[in-house]
Order: C-alpha cells, then structure tokens, then sequence
C-alpha cells in the first residue's frame, strides 16, 4: 500500500529496503520507526517484520523486541 505525501513516500522507499534486504540493517530499521505516522504504516512495518521472522528458523532478538514494542500501537 503506497503511502501519500513525501514522509508516505520515504517511508515507502525505507520499507523496502527492509523487504528486500535478507538481514536488514539496524540503522535502516531505526529510521523507518522514526517515520511512521500513523497506524496503518505501524501494520505494514510489523507485517514486513513478522514476515522475516517466519522466514528465519532463528529470528533476531532484537527484531522481535521491535515487533514486541510496535503492535502495542495496532491494538
């Protein structure tokens, strides 16, 4: 789902970048949570993350601590 405005579009574009990459970088991860503005960008962040999980047979920690402190916001 494509965001609107330029913060919808960088947000777009860092999302990406974290689908895309196998292990993504934690900078890259820290900017998109710096991002997002609303509840939809909070899903679509999580479901890109929950995505990587499933894929890895052992996850990172720290990526589920950042699912862990981000669905608190999707209710």
């Amino acid at each position: 789902m494509a965001s609107e405005g330029l913060q919808g579009r960088y947000f777009d574009l860092l999302l990406e970048k974290v689908e895309e990459a196998n292990y993504p970088s934690h900078e890259i991860m820290n900017r998109v949570e710096r991002t997002l503005s609303d509840r939809d960008q909070i899903a679509n962040y999580v479901e890109v993350l929950l995505d990587k999980v499933e894929e890895n047979r052992y996850p990172s920690l720290q990526m589920l601590d950042r699912i862990d402190n981000l669905v608190r916001y999707t209710g």
